[in-house]
């Protein structure tokens, strides 16, 4: 087993996206089937420490289909030790009971593995707005300033508030691409043990370090590329906390 972490995001199993924010052509394949199967023996192949799905599975125009989907993509992952997070797709069909109940998470949760504290959180959504609840504070204390012990957070949403970790479709739309209490978040994590804050949401690679920690969201699986699928995902090495994007 490989002290690294195989992460993806930004799926969007389902339904393809075309013209999308008035970019001409497909923009996000949905017919990513074959292509995630392909994923899961990568994974199988390569044996990382464990996986990560930053979330937005599934993209479709119904709750049934997103149901059939959603779970259609966890019976391709069966046997993968594999870590998911709720994408802002998700949450138009679904609350939290459903969605955890069908993909066997929670609302935040955390473990400690290769020496290292790995922390995952989910955003809520309060008037329209994504945001991180305010007790999440609290309950991050006793975990992100222990001493002698570094911690990994793993977020749907990237908090950077940086112009070029913004995607072309939310251009002119900063807050549909960062949380809204980000910059609180950013200065409760200073001085922290936190070496790097991962995301996915805005479709491509990005990389900034921030107040001495590491920001990085790791390209979409199903964004277009050259008029076809990208099927990128990044390793990241648990001992450098450094990504390298790959592709199927």
């Amino acid at each position: 087993m490989n002290s690294k972490i195989l992460l993806f995001t930004d799926i969007h199993y389902g339904d393809t996206l075309i013209n999308k924010g008035g970019k001409l052509g497909v923009n996000t394949f949905g017919d990513t089937r074959e292509n995630l199967l392909s994923l899961k023996n990568e994974i199988l192949k390569f044996n990382p420490s464990f996986s990560v799905n930053l979330g937005d599975v599934v993209t479709t125009k119904s709750k049934s289909l997103t149901i059939e989907k959603y779970n259609d993509f966890i019976n391709i992952f069966d046997g993968i030790d594999l870590k998911n997070l709720v994408g802002n797709h998700e949450l138009y069909y679904f609350n939290d009971d459903e969605i955890f109940e069908i993909n066997k998470s929670f609302k935040r949760f955390c473990f400690e593995k290769d020496g290292i504290l790995h922390i995952f959180i989910n955003s809520n959504v309060i008037d329209k707005k994504y945001v991180f609840e305010n007790d999440l504070f609290d309950w991050l204390s006793d975990k992100i300033f222990r001493k002698n012990i570094s911690s990994i957070i793993y977020s749907h949403f990237p908090i950077s508030n940086d112009l070029d970790n913004i995607t072309y479709y939310h251009k002119n739309r900063p807050d549909a691409c960062f949380l809204q209490n980000s910059t609180d978040f950013r200065d409760y994590l200073v001085g922290s043990n936190v070496k790097v804050f991962i995301s996915g949401h805005t479709h491509f690679y990005f990389e900034k370090k921030i107040n001495g920690i590491n920001h990085i969201t790791v390209p979409s699986f199903s964004e277009e590329k050259n008029d076809v699928l990208s099927c990128e995902y990044g390793i990241l090495d648990l001992s450098t906390f450094s990504l390298e994007v790959k592709k199927l």
